[in-house]
């Protein structure tokens, strides 16, 4: 937890673990936090159980263009400088290298429901231009992966489409490129990826309704580092048992558990999807996103989970949705 707050208060994706102040044990990333989440780390783990133990460094008085070729090969966000008894000296940011070339990122936003749950509230209106906080919750969207420097941003419309359309336009007014996606029927929500043209490379997707303070570029970023072909993230959920539990092996008691408490992992409705893969769906085929991650993991591709632990609100819900508004 430590480590955590660390990372959010200095903002620049690190996490130097030093002995007596310089030594360098480790470093610590969010992908780091993140793994050990999914391993059932707990919060309270100590930072050494979590670290990376043999992180990648760059001597004292480096040649620029060295450290350049190790931001280029590792693709990691910073790199600490350390002097030749391995004491930490400095730290390079990948932003202050601007000769790295950085690809046109793409989110797409799943919007095409019809928003049933909502009750009367989408009757005249799709549930993304509903107003969390005094927004649409598509332009909290939109503003957040402006800010995080995707530049392209692909809607898929089907209900009240021409609203959505009318709203985003073509993105000038937040500073992005927006193209639409309009489905000829509900394709679920993983049909209308399988409608993807002209887009390489990875792929965040999102769907409309979630609202959550987990930045898109931290799941790129892990999605990346780990080689995947599809990340799914996710959100841990406790189901509380109302009784208490016996266990046995077979007509043997061999110990009891009072209302025990079972941890899971839920769908959290944010994915990443590498753009290739579009051609594991047929077009305008009807699909929900766990099936077309079945599909993917039963073609032998790499399939991972991203462990949330920001705030997460699904508001699919009208009752979810008058909490949080």
């Amino acid at each position: 937890m430590d480590a955590i707050e660390v990372l959010n208060r200095s903002g620049h994706g690190i996490v130097l673990v030093c002995q007596d102040k310089s030594n360098l044990l480790g470093t610590i990333t969010d992908a780091d936090i993140r793994k050990a989440l999914a391993n059932k780390k707990s919060f309270q783990a100590n930072v050494v159980d979590v670290m990376h133990a043999n992180p990648a460094v760059v001597r004292r008085n480096a040649p620029k263009h060295f450290i350049l070729n190790e931001f280029v090969r590792t693709s990691l966000r910073a790199l600490p400088e350390v002097d030749d008894d391995g004491c930490v000296v400095g730290c390079f940011f990948r932003e202050d290298f601007t000769d790295i070339k950085v690809s046109a990122d793409t989110l797409m936003i799943m919007a095409g429901g019809f928003g049933t749950r909502m009750g009367d509230l989408t009757q005249a209106k799709p549930k993304p231009l509903l107003e969390v906080r005094g927004k649409p919750m598509i332009q909290h969207i939109i503003e957040m992966a402006v800010a995080e420097k995707f530049d392209q941003i692909v809607i898929s419309t089907h209900y009240l489409s021409h609203m959505i359309e009318e709203f985003c336009g073509d993105g000038t007014k937040f500073g992005a490129s927006v193209s639409y996606i309009k489905e000829p029927k509900p394709l679920g929500t993983g049909g209308s990826f399988g409608l993807l043209k002209n887009i390489s490379g990875p792929v965040v997707v999102t769907n409309s309704d979630i609202m959550s303070t987990s930045g898109y570029r931290q799941l790129l970023e892990f999605h990346n580092a780990h080689h995947a072909a599809a990340t799914m993230a996710v959100r841990e959920h406790d189901i509380q048992n109302p009784f208490g539990v016996v266990l046995n092996d077979g007509v043997h008691i061999t110990g009891f558990e009072e209302k025990p408490t079972w941890k899971t992992n839920i769908n959290a409705g944010i994915y990443v999807l590498e753009s290739r893969l579009c051609r594991l769906l047929y077009r305008g085929e009807v699909i929900t996103m766990p099936e077309v991650f079945e599909r993917i993991r039963q073609a032998g591709e790499r399939t991972l989970v991203y462990p949330l632990y920001e705030h997460w609100t699904d508001l699919g819900s009208e009752a979810e949705y008058d909490r949080y508004k």
